[in-house]
């Protein structure tokens, strides 16, 4: 579940601070944005840029192991 040093305690913290945000602001980017929208979009960004990160260092190990001579 931990990835780049961020781990349970640190989403829990993050998803905290959108709570607290939540009530401050709704809406993000000149008021055409709902706040979770946009964070959820972040996340998911994030999400494939670390799949794709960790595929691409597991194929290269996986390569360097297995080399066809």
């Amino acid at each position: 579940m931990s990835f780049w040093s961020f781990g349970p305690t640190e989403l829990r913290l993050l998803l905290a601070t959108g709570n607290l945000a939540l009530f401050r602001w709704q809406t993000v980017i000149h008021g055409h944005y709902k706040l979770f929208d946009f964070g959820g979009a972040i996340g998911i960004v994030a999400m494939t840029a670390m799949l794709l990160f960790h595929v691409g260092q597991n194929i290269v190990r996986l390569y360097n192991e297995e080399r066809l001579k």
